[in-house]
């Protein structure tokens, strides 16, 4: 997807924190043309931005509410978590150990 390679080519300049890109990506070069809220899941907002560029290249983003989504992980409040966005340093092997203390790791 395009969004994709413009990700990847801004990352230098929002200090490589990917979130931080998309957010501005869709913010600065995207079209917002239609947002709805979706009780279906769990209460997200529902973007669909149209990309300028590309014909037809509609984009649809799921924004989940801030409770759906765990930052400081416990063992207890990610069991009910959406998405496990476990707060660790940015580094793969902190994140990973973090995963394994918590038991979110697929049996291998």
């Amino acid at each position: 997807h395009i969004l994709t390679s413009r990700i990847v080519d801004n990352l230098g300049r929002y200090k490589k924190d990917d979130q931080r890109t998309i957010n501005c990506l869709l913010s600065r070069s995207y079209e917002l043309l239609d947002e709805r809220t979706a009780p279906e899941r769990n209460g997200s907002t529902i973007l669909t931005y149209g990309d300028p560029v590309a014909a037809g290249g509609n984009l649809t983003v799921a924004l989940l509410p801030y409770e759906s989504v765990v930052r400081m992980c416990t063992e207890e409040n990610v069991k009910g978590a959406v998405i496990a966005h476990c707060l660790t340093e940015k580094n793969g092997g902190d994140k990973m150990k973090e995963f394994q203390r918590l038991d979110l790791l697929p049996p291998r």
